[in-house]
């Protein structure tokens, strides 16, 4: 039977409820004015985080990994929103339990630090990874010489030092790797190479395979470059000229194509070279303007040229410039008036100018004043003084490089018209 309360007992109960109410509505009324001073608000979280790796075996390598980042979307007060940073949140994938060799999907495990937030939504929420066990293993070094040594030279076996590097990396990959190689180019060098080049992981094809480091990183090579026998290479041409060019005039530059040629010949020919080869004789007297010729190279007996075309090999071309002789003048020329109105007339203050010129002396001895011309545009001036610049007008292949004074002053005046003869009656 349930008891039986006394009025007194009945006025607490109702009472204490009463209050239990009042607290209840105070909090949800109290909740409800918290809410609307701080509203929740779900959104993606302002930048991607990065997803960590975690519980990666010992003795492997991640080959693949289909994402490195994940985008959140969370419920948060917007108080804590214009806090909450990166660091608050934690985004992983557990690799204890991934296969080796195999591709699978594993979550991506986000934990959020702060309270009062909570994960709405991650993209992607899988990802595809793939384990390999890390190996390493040496293979040798490859040099692959790709060009020639010149003409008259000959290369020696090419030394890599370390002669073998480690390859290591995915499993799979190593495999593949049967060598490393380094390309060397000559590019036309007499000296022996000795260089520090950076090794290319190779198939038995010589595939180039990626994935994999190298150690060292690079490797030395060393390819000795030795003359031939009864070769003597990179012999320079020397161009003989008779006579000397016209007075006032030089040789600014001579060019020799090839100016240098590799000889064969007997070792006791060889050894009388004086260290250069001479052309036949070229006669430029009197010469005035540049002079081009193929010309035969004097060969001692028993001696040729490489490579042995009769048509080429044994002449060089010649180009020997010829210009002349440049030097400085200055003189003194007339001012002249251009574009004068009539029924004037002008005067000039000073009446010459000094104009210093530049050019082949041999033009510059032969000018005269008239050969200058200095003007002074006065078209639509009015009477009076003005100061104007004048323009000068040189003979082709002289430079003006400068003018004494740069400007004149012109006087201006209207001329009087004459008063007409007096006629005399006949008596």
């Amino acid at each position: 039977m349930r008891p039986i309360l006394g009025p007194q007992a009945r006025r607490m109960a109702n009472t204490l409820g009463s209050i239990v109410l009042s607290l209840i509505l105070a909090f949800v009324v109290w909740a409800g004015a918290i809410s609307a001073e701080n509203p929740s608000v779900t959104q993606a979280f302002r930048q991607p985080l990065a997803i960590q790796v975690r519980n990666q075996p010992d003795g492997t390598v991640l080959v693949n990994r289909l994402d490195t980042t994940v985008q959140v979307r969370l419920n948060a007060p917007q108080d804590v929103w214009n806090i909450l940073s990166s660091s608050d949140i934690e985004a992983y994938i557990d690799l204890s339990q991934a296969p080796i060799g195999e591709e699978i999907q594993l979550p991506v495990v986000v934990q959020v630090k702060r309270n009062g937030v909570r994960l709405i939504e991650r993209t992607p929420a899988l990802t595809t990874v793939r384990l390999e066990h890390l190996v390493a293993k040496m293979v040798p070094v490859r040099i692959n010489v790709i060009d020639s040594a010149p003409l008259g030279y000959v290369t020696r076996d090419p030394v890599a030092t370390p002669a073998e590097v480690e390859v290591s990396g995915p499993q799979p990959a190593v495999e593949r790797v049967t060598q490393v190689g380094v390309d060397v180019w000559l590019r036309g060098t007499t000296e022996s190479i000795d260089r520090d080049l950076a090794p290319s992981p190779l198939s038995e094809d010589a595939l180039p395979i990626t994935g994999v480091t190298v150690t060292p990183t690079m490797v030395n090579v060393k390819i000795e470059l030795a003359q031939r026998a009864n070769w003597e290479p990179s012999v320079p041409v020397r161009v003989n000229l008779v006579g000397e060019v016209a007075a006032l005039y030089s040789v600014s530059n001579i060019t020799v194509t090839p100016s240098r040629v590799t000889l064969l010949g007997l070792p006791d020919s060889l050894q009388q070279l004086e260290g250069y080869i001479s052309t036949e004789p070229i006669e430029i007297s009197g010469a005035t303007e540049s002079v081009t010729r193929r010309v035969n190279l004097l060969l001692p007996p028993g001696v040729t040229v490489v490579p042995d075309s009769p048509e080429a090999s044994q002449t060089v071309e010649v180009l020997i410039e010829v210009v002349p002789i440049t030097s400085g003048r200055t003189m003194e020329a007339p001012v002249q008036a251009q574009g004068l109105a009539p029924g004037f007339e002008a005067s000039f203050s000073p009446e010459a100018v000094d104009v210093v010129l530049s050019g082949p002396l041999a033009q510059l001895q032969n000018l005269v004043p008239d050969d200058i011309e200095i003007r002074v545009n006065l078209v639509d001036l009015a009477p009076g003084t003005h100061r104007l610049t004048p323009t000068v007008v040189v003979p082709a292949g002289i430079e003006l490089k400068g003018v004494l004074p740069e400007s004149v002053e012109v006087q201006i005046t209207a001329v009087e018209p004459a008063e007409p003869a007096a006629t005399v009656a006949p008596g």
